[in-house]
């Protein structure tokens, strides 16, 4: 017998794996509606057509747009939605990263930076968009999201994923692929149209905050889609002008990330015992 947790997978016994997933889910949570999540990425095409070989009772297609990525990918998951016959939705942030960097600057780099630009462009788009279109104000109903993670992407997804099912509220991701190799996911796309955005930068560009990528991400991204090149230069330098002159993959200035931390603790009620704040003085 095979044991899956430390060898490559033929793609037969990675189907099985993710049939096993998804038929759990469905027992386990009856969702009310089934949405498949495209990026546009080789992982989330991979959990697409494997969820429609498994002939999963998908009813819905939701892409997220950040409004920091590559336009080409939006075209290529809007197309591919249209083929799908399924519902579409977008859960689009517009302009939130803009606004929000001429208001404060760029996010900053590392994992905090990273959760928070998840949930400002992300998570939040997500969940408004299944409440309008879904829940529309009923309460209890489940919803599976059909999703690309897979635990041997990296070290961090290996520790934090060693379910590939997760329920956050009534909404239940499902990492279809979550135990597929990367040599497996390859090999199964060949016979698939991929993402031409991919193909040269290897990742979807559909999410480039800057918070997990490096100057050298910006040099290799500009080099083939020169308009988003253009668009992040160009904001740079409207949020130098107010102020804000670190820039897009840099950490935040010393000083910004202490006033963060603060807020972070306050916020978090790791200050002062300040009950009530009644015997507040202005100093003479």
């Amino acid at each position: 017998m095979m044991l899956f947790s430390e060898l490559e997978y033929n793609i037969d016994d990675s189907l099985r794996l993710s049939k096993e997933t998804v038929d759990r889910a469905i027992t386990d949570y009856s969702p009310y509606a089934i949405i498949v999540m495209m990026s546009g990425g080789h992982d989330s095409l991979l959990a697409y057509h494997v969820a429609k070989i498994l002939n999963a009772p998908i009813t819905h297609f939701m892409h997220g747009i950040t409004g920091t990525g590559i336009l080409e990918t939006t075209d290529f998951a809007r197309k591919l939605a249209e083929r799908s016959g399924l519902s579409y939705l977008e859960a689009n942030a517009k302009d939130n990263y803009e606004q929000y960097v001429l208001r404060k600057g760029f996010f900053g780099i590392g994992h905090l930076a990273h959760a928070f630009s998840y949930h400002l462009l992300k998570r939040q788009q997500f969940r408004s968009e299944i409440s309008r279109n879904i829940r529309q104000g009923q309460r209890n109903r489940n919803v599976l999201l059909i999703n690309g993670a897979r635990k041997q992407e990296s070290i961090n997804r290996k520790n934090s994923m060693i379910g590939p099912i997760k329920k956050d509220g009534s909404d239940i991701w499902v990492n279809i692929v979550n135990d597929w190799s990367a040599i497996d996911r390859n090999n199964f796309l060949n016979d698939y149209e991929h993402n031409p955005v991919y193909d040269l930068i290897h990742r979807s560009g559909e999410c480039l905050c800057g918070t997990m990528q490096s100057w050298e991400t910006k040099k290799e991204v500009s080099y083939w889609f020169p308009k988003w090149g253009e668009w992040l230069s160009e904001l740079e330098k409207r949020a130098c002008q107010r102020g804000f002159c670190w820039k897009w993959g840099e950490d935040l200035p010393p000083i910004i990330k202490a006033r963060k931390a603060e807020e972070k603790a306050i916020k978090a009620g790791q200050t002062s015992f300040l009950p009530m704040c009644h015997s507040c003085k202005i100093s003479p």
